[in-house]
């Protein structure tokens, strides 16, 4: 009987910290990202309705950019922490450029404020 009850735990906690792994190396589609930043912008920054429907497809267009770089960086086999940076600014000055004729100069300088104090604005990939 305790063999069996120990074989259940090992397995259970076996079976726990597999599925712990896959949800950590899991990327969220670029929808989701989306809609967790805007949700994230509307509380942090004042982001209004008529804003998040304008600033959806820019946050879309730098999710998928993203993703679309961190692959073809990984097959490519030059997915180096340079790299990946310079991708992210380039992506980021693109998509701030963008946000930035929907967003008012009060809600940018907020947005940038957030933006130095987390670094990159994704909620968890």
């Amino acid at each position: 009987m305790k063999k069996q009850l120990f074989i259940v735990i090992i397995a259970i906690v076996t079976a726990s910290g597999s599925l712990t792994a896959q949800q950590i190396t899991e990327t969220k589609a670029p929808n989701a990202l989306t809609k967790e930043t805007l949700l994230s912008l509307q509380a942090k920054i004042g982001l209004t309705h008529e804003q998040a429907a304008k600033a959806y497809f820019i946050f879309e267009d730098f999710y998928k950019a993203d993703q679309k770089a961190t692959e073809e960086m990984k097959a490519s086999g030059t997915l180096t922490g340079e790299e990946t940076q310079r991708s992210w600014e380039n992506l980021s000055a693109g998509r701030d450029e963008r946000l930035a004729v929907i967003f008012t100069e009060d809600q940018m300088k907020n947005w940038k404020r957030d933006l130095a104090l987390s670094g990159r604005p994704s909620v968890s990939k």
